[in-house]
């Protein structure tokens, strides 16, 4: 039995010896912590900060609204809750199962004191147990304290000072007034404006987008918020809120994939108006988006302007088909109007290529082109003996083909002569001067070089012929668009009659047209969203005429009077009307 007893014993004492236990508690973390939940605000203010950048993409200039808070909070001791482990001492719980053991033995045994009292029994067992009790109270913690998120807070120890700037975030009565300017104008007047959810937004690119900015230095836009008792002011380069675009301001002009002249680098032609990002200003070329692509135009041929980023470009751009030769109605379906002529010369002196200012003359080539194949074609011209002097760029390269030309009549002879390309205008003490402009070597503009238009008559009127007759296609207007010839004016001084009377005075059978007035565009066959014939007008009426069958001055004239100023007024809005001077009898085809 007492064995039993004992084996018992010591089980109960090992798996004491191994027990352990969880315990919460409370554990004070911090003496000095802010409470955030209790605050006095002793001072706030409100103010607009600085905005960021713009950029075209996001061309918004955006205000928030801020408030800087001084707040006194208080201090308290913070307490949090944490789970600790426990584990038995096994040295303490030893010693107190032994002082327990010990304290029941002599209240319950009478071995060793004898029958005791029952107060003194009591008072043993009660001992014994607090003894045994102690040993499982000792315990000692295991590991660290694992916190449950639980804490609060106690007394208060002390206050704590803080000044915080936070953003308005809800809708507020404030609102500041608004000033902007571009250049000289005032765009906005002191406008006031409210706050939403603490902002102020101005879009920079709807304010200037109106304007329709030219240029490549369209310079800053400024800005000034005042909001209370300060302002902010700021200011903006134009370029940081618009992007630049190329608007084509020549009747046409070809966009390439290379920047170099070349007929085989050509995509598409673009008609006057339409308008591609510029990617990069180049020398000579304007780098430009053209769908996804980046492609080339003339520098010379396009004007910058400013657009803003959302600018709906798919309906700014207008190409038209490029046709080879003969795919034009005038080029093709050619009447033979006249056997062929062995004594019939002509001089085609036509000029495409300019720079410095002026754009590219589109077509005029093809132009020549569509004169040469009439006169080969219908009039009954010999190929050679049509002289030709095609993007000349000095007074002697054409004087030399007309020398040419006059060595080869005589005065039996017929002769055409068609001029096309830019013009000049200078007022003189006698009148106005008329210049033929030769095409551009380089970026300069070749004024200098030009050919004095009574010269090259008077040069014209050296040329032993029957008759003469001279279709010149020449803009002026190009180049002197701010100079004002009044009605009056050309009545009394026609520059043109001027310039045309050494031919007129010394061949009686001379007849000289010209496209339009010097105070007159000579224009395309093309525009937005109409016909594209790939020709100026004034050719292309006198090749009309011809392919009409018309023959006789009066008859063409009188066709092109009819045709160029309406075409004109329809494409461009622009008034051209052609002249006439010398003998209007003359007929371009004499089968004698």
């Amino acid at each position: 039995m007492n064995t039993r007893l004992t084996y018992n014993f010591l089980v109960i004492f090992a798996v004491l010896f191994l027990a352990s236990c969880t315990s919460g508690r409370w554990i004070v973390v911090d003496e000095s912590a802010v409470d955030r939940d209790e605050y006095q605000v002793i001072d706030k203010s409100v103010f607009l900060n600085q905005p960021t950048s713009v950029t075209p993409q996001n061309p918004v200039l955006t205000y928030q609204l801020l408030s800087k808070d001084t707040r006194r909070y208080s201090e308290k001791a913070l307490m949090k809750r944490a789970v600790q482990d426990y584990k038995l001492r096994p040295g303490y719980l030893a010693l107190g199962i032994t002082g327990a053991a010990t304290a029941f033995y002599l209240a319950n045994s009478t071995s060793i004191t004898g029958a005791g009292s029952s107060t003194q029994q009591f008072t043993l067992n009660a001992l014994g147990g607090l003894m045994g009790l102690s040993g499982f109270l000792n315990m000692k913690p295991v590991g660290e304290p694992r916190f449950t998120g639980e804490q609060r807070y106690l007394r208060n120890t002390g206050t704590f000072v803080e000044t915080d700037t936070l953003q308005v975030t809800e809708d507020s009565t404030y609102q500041a007034e608004v000033t902007v300017v571009y250049g000289d104008s005032t765009l906005i007047n002191e406008e006031t404006r409210s706050f939403s959810s603490g902002l102020l937004e101005i879009n920079l690119a709807n304010i200037l987008s109106p304007l329709n900015i030219e240029g490549s230095d369209p310079g800053n836009i400024s800005v000034k918020v005042a909001f209370q008792d300060s302002v902010l002011a700021t200011s903006w380069p134009v370029n940081q809120v618009l992007l630049p675009f190329a608007q084509i301001s020549s009747p046409i002009t070809l966009l390439r994939n290379e920047p170099t002249q070349d007929s085989e680098n050509v995509l598409a032609e673009l008609v006057r108006g339409s308008q591609l990002q510029i990617v990069e200003p180049q020398e000579e070329w304007y780098k430009v988006l053209y769908g996804i692509s980046e492609n080339y135009i003339a520098r010379d041929d396009a004007q910058v302007v400013w657009r803003s980023s959302g600018f709906d470009i798919d309906n700014q751009v207008v190409a038209v088909p490029r046709a080879p030769f003969g795919n034009i109605d005038v080029e093709n379906n050619i009447p033979i109007l006249s056997n062929i002529n062995q004594n019939a010369y002509a001089l085609l002196a036509s000029n495409e290529n300019y720079r410095g200012g002026l754009s590219q003359r589109n077509y005029a080539l093809r132009d020549a082109q569509l004169i040469d194949t009439y006169l080969s074609n219908a009039l009954g011209f010999e190929p050679k003996n049509i002289f030709k002097s095609y993007n000349f760029t000095s007074a002697e390269q054409l004087k030399s083909q007309i020398q040419k030309l006059r060595t080869a009549t005589n005065d039996s002879s017929s002769v055409f002569i068609y001029l096309s390309g830019y013009g000049t205008i200078e007022q003189g003490e006698n009148g106005y001067q008329l210049g033929f402009l030769p095409s551009s070597e380089s970026d300069s503009l070749a004024v200098d070089k030009q050919i004095n238009l009574t010269t090259l008559f008077r040069q014209l009127a050296t040329i032993a012929a029957k008759e003469m007759v001279v279709l010149a296609d020449i803009d002026f207007e190009a180049l002197n668009s701010d100079l004002e010839i009044s009605e009056e004016s050309f009545v009394l001084n026609d520059p043109l009659q001027q310039a045309t009377k050494p031919l007129t005075d010394s061949l009686q059978n001379a007849a000289i047209i010209f496209g339009s007035n010097p105070a007159q565009n000579s224009e395309l066959y093309t525009g937005r969203g109409q016909e594209d014939k790939k020709h100026h007008i004034a050719t292309y009426f006198f090749a009309k005429a011809l392919q009409e069958r018309k023959t006789n001055m009066a008859e063409i004239f009188q066709y092109l009077e009819r045709n160029i100023t309406f075409t004109s007024r329809k494409l461009h809005d622009r008034a051209q009307d052609p002249r006439f001077y010398g003998n209007i009898q003359i007929d371009l085809v004499n089968n004698e």
